[in-house]
């Protein structure tokens, strides 16, 4: 017969595992910001391709980061549901609800 504490601890092994599945499977890239709105950036892979994306509150900053590099973060097929972007030198963080690829 399995005890509470033993099947408790099996399963915070299993979250644990879960936790770091998690997070492994994020994914970080710079990104440059051409145009911000107050819910609305527009900002420039690497490759060229521009992304308009549909932002939550949390870089107030972001408007003096015009032409300069900021830090999506999100699951590894992103920017989608989950998807953060960051001004790692201010500490700040927003939330992206949606994006779309447009031209250049």
């Amino acid at each position: 017969m399995t005890s509470w504490w033993t099947a408790g601890a099996g399963a915070m092994v299993i979250v644990a595992a879960l936790a770091a599945v998690t997070t492994a499977a994020q994914s970080n890239e710079e990104v440059t910001v051409r145009t911000v709105t107050t819910d609305q950036a527009v900002v420039i892979r690497s490759d060229g391709a521009a992304l308009l994306l549909k932002k939550g509150a949390g870089c107030p900053s972001l408007r003096r980061y015009e032409g300069k590099q900021v830090v999506l973060s999100g699951p590894a097929l992103f920017p989608s549901a989950g998807s953060r972007l960051i001004i790692p030198d201010l500490d700040q963080e927003c939330r992206i609800f949606t994006s779309t690829s447009i031209r250049n």
